[in-house]
């Protein structure tokens, strides 16, 4: 059995040689808003932008950064029939491929789009305030959040793209933020105000769990694809005069347990995490980011140009593509600058003998690889086997025959 084992190995040899480039920061080139909220599409070809002000619709690309489109969403209508009203969305999310696409309105709308936003519809739901709202990578499941306006609100879901929603047991509270795994079954909220805490569910929603973690906070979280690894940023600890700054935890065990992270503090605003939950990305209200690569073992410090109240960053499932924004800035406009950053990452390519195959399978990056076999390590080909994206975990997944011969692997940019 063991000399089976190493001969496996001997067969299947896998390689990578990949540049990874410094993140870099540039304007968007959209115009001057009081930005909200973003939201990356796993694969980084769509990218959301959702100004508080002015309320001109939502904001979209659909080709990593390079053009830009605004939507316009559905009219609410608070005061009658004859006093329509231009929401903004104080939340948004989007498929792993950006084609559905869902965001929440404070005022008491939730909306989709099934098309990359070029038309929504609003949903039948209960009027609250919607905050938040997150979703699985294939956009069927969702999850939104009420609150964070001094009242408290309920958390729903939808197993139907947002056709139909059904309340969960989360207690009533003033939710900020929620986050979802890929495939929709665990779930973390953050609230915010005197009652903040965090909750967790492991079974899509029907259960909850407070986590223990600090209340009389302003909570916002993040989860990995498989909802194992969760992160937890609060804006400052209100109760705790000796530290005023916000903190960090992290957990590896969804929700579990969790551990305070004493590398970093700051009067957090957003935190985003890669589909592997290695890379997180915090941004804070002072125009810095917080970037580690390591789940939080080590930290890099981005002053971003310009901008102050930086409220939500947004990822790619690599992290490779990343969307920021603030509230204010110095321009003479008063109004929030946007930023983009693009940087290529290796994927590491796992392996797993299935029988007489063997799988490969790579988180979806957010370049273009292709992978490449070779015999000697001289020549390389394409391989005309495609890879296949499983959304439970957003990993590129492929099976091979095991060959009697040499066989080595690699990810090759164009």
């Amino acid at each position: 059995m063991r000399a089976k084992k190493l001969l496996v190995w001997g067969f299947i040899n896998l390689c990578g040689f990949f540049p990874t480039f410094a993140q870099a920061w540039v304007p968007t080139g959209l115009s001057s808003y009081t930005w909200g909220y973003f939201a990356v599409s796993g694969d980084g070809n769509t990218l959301i932008a959702s100004p508080f002000y002015p309320k001109v619709g939502v904001i979209i690309s659909t080709n990593g950064g390079a053009d830009w489109h605004t939507n316009t969403l559905p009219v609410y209508f608070p005061f009658g029939n004859d006093t329509p009203f231009n929401i903004s969305l104080t939340s948004v999310t989007c498929s792993t491929d950006g084609r559905k696409m869902a965001g929440v309105y404070v005022g008491g709308i939730i909306c989709t789009s099934t098309n990359s936003g070029a038309t929504w519809v609003t949903n039948d739901v209960p009027l609250a305030g919607w905050y938040s709202i997150a979703g699985s990578a294939d956009g069927i499941k969702l999850v939104a959040a009420a609150g964070n306006s001094g009242s408290s609100g309920p958390i729903y879901t939808s197993t139907n793209s947002g056709l139909t929603w059904q309340p969960t047991t989360a207690p009533s509270n003033n939710w900020r933020c929620v986050a979802s795994s890929a495939d929709g079954v665990k779930l973390v909220a953050g609230a915010s105000y005197s009652i903040a805490t965090v909750f967790v569910s492991t079974n899509s929603g029907i259960t909850w769990f407070d986590t223990g973690l600090p209340t009389n906070s302003d909570w916002t979280v993040a989860c990995s694809s498989d909802g194992n690894k969760m992160i937890a940023v609060n804006y400052s600890n209100f109760s705790d005069p000796e530290n005023t700054q916000g903190r960090l935890f992290t957990s590896t065990d969804a929700g579990t347990t969790w551990e305070l992270n004493p590398q970093v503090s700051g009067f957090f605003g957003s935190v985003a995490m890669s589909a592997d939950g290695n890379k997180v990305f915090i941004v804070s209200y002072d125009g810095s980011v917080y970037v580690s690569t390591n789940f939080g073992a080590n930290w890099t410090i981005n002053d971003l140009p310009d901008g102050e109240a930086f409220v939500n960053i947004a990822a790619s499932a690599d992290g490779g593509k990343l969307l920021t924004g603030s509230v204010f800035s110095s321009d003479p406009s008063g109004n929030g600058v946007s930023y983009f950053s693009s940087s290529v990452y290796a994927p590491q390519i796992n392996l797993e003998r299935v029988s007489t195959n063997v799988a490969l399978s790579w988180f979806l990056p957010s370049a273009n690889f292709v992978l490449q076999q070779s015999s000697d390590f001289a020549d390389w080909s394409d391989s005309t086997n495609r890879p296949l994206l499983n959304l439970t975990n957003l990993q590129n997944q492929i099976t091979l025959p095991l060959n009697a011969s040499n066989r080595f692997y690699r990810l090759k940019t164009p």
